[in-house]
């Protein structure tokens, strides 16, 4: 099976994918990926680029997004499904999201692009549905500095897209995170999800 794990930054997305792969490892083998492959240099380039605010580049293209979602499911994903279940730190439904917010770019043609037959899609998406100013102190206390687009403003509007465009997706499936939840209780739940 294929579970991504998506969310603003702050959610809990990576104490979850290692939770999560702790609890369906009983099952069988997890193999854990990032979000993206990284396998062609050009998109590679232009994708860290963005990311990170390096070398003047501001905007990625959509091939190049397209380009290494492809890669990374023919090369990384598909084999290590024929082994197990494979979980995600992210997937398309940020690339759609960040870039839309992010960028300003149309939406619609980033979901046609990236959300056609050709790419293969998991049969679940976690979303980490987290009050976006809970995720912004978690961001604030991390042992590591602020990217260019980590702003309070930015968790706000990057939430508000996840929670528009997630539905879009095959397989989402929002997983509500409050203050006073555990990692433990939040894996629990996504258990269930993924199990169902």
């Amino acid at each position: 099976m294929f579970v991504a794990i998506e969310g603003v930054d702050g959610a809990g997305k990576s104490t979850l994918r290692r939770l999560l792969a702790e609890r369906l490892s009983a099952r069988g083998h997890v193999h854990l990926v990032g979000q993206n492959s990284w396998l062609d240099v050009g998109a590679a380039r232009a994708i860290s680029g963005v990311k990170f605010a390096r070398a003047g580049r501001t905007v990625a293209g959509v091939t190049d997004y397209r380009t290494d979602k492809t890669l990374h499911y023919r090369l990384n994903i598909e084999p290590a499904l024929a082994h197990g279940t494979v979980i995600a730190d992210r997937y398309v439904l940020s690339d759609v999201v960040y870039r839309s917010v992010l960028e300003g770019r149309d939406t619609q043609i980033l979901l046609d692009s990236l959300l056609d037959e050709v790419l293969p899609l998991p049969a679940v998406t976690l979303y980490l549905d987290i009050d976006p100013e809970l995720a912004w102190q978690r961001v604030l206390h991390r042992a590591k500095p602020l990217r260019p687009y980590e702003t309070a403003q930015n968790l706000r509007a990057l939430s508000e897209a996840f929670r528009t465009i997630g539905p879009q997706i095959p397989g989402f499936r929002p997983l509500v995170v409050g203050e006073s939840d555990m990692a433990e209780e939040v894996a629990e739940r996504a258990e269930r999800l993924v199990t169902a």
